[in-house]
């Protein structure tokens, strides 16, 4: 629960919403809550993305697109944002291609990097998967096995569904397991993985593999209004 905004939203911000706002038929009450919310992302500790999502039951999707119209001086980012999950035994990995992406100016989220202390476990990682633009998937034999990875995957395919079928999630490969040999009791996880292009990090110790497929991410990355200015 978040208390009155300590800041406001200046009046051209607020004309530049109205019609948004509108859009959704909300409540009074509730449209003041948003834009408090709204307002409060000024601040640094103020909420997240996905914790405004929660408390207005509007989606992600939804609430980014207020966003960027609340804060319109925000500079547009070549990439979009990335969420990685992995598995335990996979760190060495994740923490390898988080360095690779932070290089080429994406905003990753990495557990052991990204996290505060003190925080619920459980909220953070949930809220992350909401927050950030896509999840990428580190997916291998040891993931699946993993509690924290299985449920961030069903988390992702849930947000996708809730978001009018957007294309969030980029499954990473690190063997042939998920391909050939994952059977979950949730038949649809594997369908969803196996539909989707992969990126093929099989044999990733050698580094112009390594390389050649970071680039091929970072193009999958690229903001759609980056892309529409190239």
């Amino acid at each position: 629960m978040f208390v009155t905004a300590a800041v406001k939203l200046t009046p051209e911000t607020e004309e530049l919403l109205r019609p948004l706002l509108a859009a959704l038929r909300l409540l009074p009450t509730q449209t003041e809550m948003l834009r408090d919310m709204l307002a409060l992302r000024q601040l640094p500790n103020g909420p997240s993305i996905a914790e405004i999502a929660t408390s207005s039951d509007l989606s992600v999707q939804t609430v980014r697109k207020l966003d960027q119209q609340a804060r319109p001086d925000t500079k547009v980012q070549r990439y979009k944002s990335a969420f990685i999950s992995y598995g335990g035994p996979d760190e060495a990995f994740a923490g390898r291609l988080y360095k690779a992406l932070l290089a080429e100016g994406v905003h990753v989220y990495y557990f052991p990097e990204s996290s505060i202390p003190g925080r619920q476990l459980h909220r953070t990682m949930s809220n992350a998967v909401h927050e950030y633009d896509v999840i990428v998937s580190v997916c291998s034999k040891s993931a699946v096995t993993r509690p924290g990875w299985l449920n961030e995957l069903e988390q992702t395919v849930a947000r996708e569904a809730r978001e009018g079928g957007a294309e969030l999630l980029i499954p990473i490969l690190l063997d042939d397991y998920v391909l050939a040999e994952w059977s979950p009791d949730r038949k649809d996880l594997a369908r969803q993985l196996r539909s989707r292009v992969v990126a093929d990090f099989r044999g990733f110790a050698d580094e112009e593999i390594f390389s050649k497929q970071v680039r091929r991410l970072l193009k999958a990355l690229e903001s759609e209004e980056n892309s529409a200015e190239g």
